[in-house]
């Protein structure tokens, strides 16, 4: 996937995507991604960030699969995120979930998820924080 725009100030941005998939077996599968974007800067100059994740996901059984994702989000002149901190938005994470197929266009996913940061990004009830876990169940319908 590719991105070429004007953002705000007439200020070149240019973004990319790609995705590669792995069937290592029937039942297990790897992917990776990994996006680059570059806007140019108001004074002169481009800031650049990127993000990346690999994936390996089993299927356990017909209806019933898991996933564990591993990834990282890095914006250190705070392009798409602005945190007003040093080391702007650096983020590494992991995660895993569980999708269960109910009906031919229901999932039920279940997913874990820790996320850290260079910096306290995060909130949390006592306060900035540079990690942050949470738990999150979802249902997805395709037609």
């Amino acid at each position: 996937n590719n991105l070429i725009s004007t953002e705000t100030g007439n200020l070149l941005r240019v973004f990319n995507d790609f995705i590669m998939k792995f069937p290592v077996t029937s039942s297990f599968q790897i992917a990776s991604s990994a996006d680059w974007g570059l806007q140019q800067k108001t004074a002169g100059g481009t800031s650049n960030w990127y993000a990346g994740a690999i994936f390996g996901r089993f299927q356990a059984a017909s209806d019933l699969s898991f996933t564990l994702r591993g990834e990282t989000y890095l914006d250190k002149d705070q392009v798409i995120v602005t945190t007003g901190l040093p080391n702007g938005f650096q983020v590494f994470g992991a995660s895993l979930n569980a999708d269960l197929q109910l009906t031919k266009a229901l999932t039920w996913r279940n997913e874990a998820r820790l996320l850290a940061s260079a910096d306290s990004v995060f909130g949390s009830s006592n306060g900035p924080s540079t990690t942050d876990v949470f738990f999150v169940s979802s249902y997805g319908l395709s037609f």
